[in-house]
């Protein structure tokens, strides 16, 4: 078996840009370690339920969430490649004595589907990584055109690593025993015959009528999987092939996703794999961000079923 350091070692040159890379995942691949073992640990009854307060987005903050914020920022600032963290969880930017010519801006969401945590449903870390620019205050916020590494993991089953880098998407998982990553399958690509759709179809009534139709016209061909946690269902999709998708809400005029940390990472391990995503019309990963915590709609998959809207 080939381990996530020996595989990084083996594909990649030694190149500045490559080491600092490696050194990021590095990091952000301890502290998905160090998550999986408190969710499997034999105390992990005190990690489930609220932390009894609300996050910028006024959703219920939840133990964990705390906890895995905490081991990432912690482990990202041990890298000598970042300069700086956004996050879901906390209002402003973490910024870190770095200060290297060659440094990147992270911006994650450091516990995907935190609402499933008492269901025992998958959850999930996602992590975008963009090239920092010293002096120039715009590049914290760069269109997700511009990643430079996009990450996420699984909870699940299996705890799993998935990253893209340069023209590549690879999925590790970790082997308990050793505490390490373990490659899983290279080069990872849509399916040309997708199986699924994922979507809330209880919401049918405050989607706009184009949406509505795109969905009576899919369902046909398609088998309905949604399990509520982005990170799981996109997962799915990204192996066995479908679309995902999180309109928005045309009643309340309110999108769900936030584009920094959840959608432009997922949609640049999609492009990777040879799909597309769209926001209100306009592929996902050239909307310039007006703010870290913006939200968008957001429709990822097979670019066959995208195209079809």
């Amino acid at each position: 078996m080939i381990s996530l350091d020996d595989y990084i070692i083996q594909n990649f040159d030694n190149s500045t840009e490559d080491e600092a890379v490696f050194d990021i995942i590095k990091n952000i691949s301890s502290g998905i370690i160090q998550v999986s073992e408190i969710l499997l640990g034999n105390n992990n009854k005190n990690i489930f339920g609220d932390q009894g307060a609300k996050n910028i987005h006024g959703e219920d903050v939840q133990k964990l969430d705390i906890i895995a914020t905490d081991i990432f920022v912690k482990e990202l600032k041990k890298s000598e490649s970042i300069k700086i963290i956004g996050c879901e969880e906390l209002d402003e930017l973490q910024f870190t004595d770095n200060n290297s010519n060659l440094s990147y801006t992270v911006m994650m969401d450091p516990l995907d589907g935190s609402s499933n945590i008492d269901v025992s449903i998958s959850i999930g870390s996602i992590f975008g990584i963009w090239k920092h620019i010293p002096g120039d205050i715009n590049s914290i916020l760069l269109p997700g055109n511009k990643i430079e590494l996009a990450i996420y993991s699984i909870y699940g089953p299996n705890t799993v690593l998935v990253f893209g880098y340069k023209s590549v998407v690879c999925m590790f998982i970790l082997d308990h025993f050793n505490s390490k990553f373990v490659l899983y399958k290279d080069k990872i690509k849509l399916p040309d015959k997708p199986k699924y759709y994922s979507v809330n179809e209880s919401n049918y009534s405050t989607w706009d009528k184009n949406i509505q139709e795109y969905i009576n016209n899919i369902k046909s061909n398609l088998s309905l999987r949604y399990v509520g946690s982005l990170i799981a269902d996109f997962h799915r999709n990204l192996l066995k092939g479908g679309v995902f998708l999180y309109p928005e809400d045309t009643i309340k005029n309110k999108s769900k996703l936030r584009l920094m940390y959840e959608a432009n990472p997922l949609a640049y391990i999609n492009k990777l794999c040879g799909g597309l995503s769209v926001s209100n019309g306009i592929n996902t990963l050239d909307i310039i961000p007006e703010n870290i915590h913006q939200s968008v709609p957001l429709i990822i998959g097979n670019a066959s079923l995208i195209e079809q809207l």
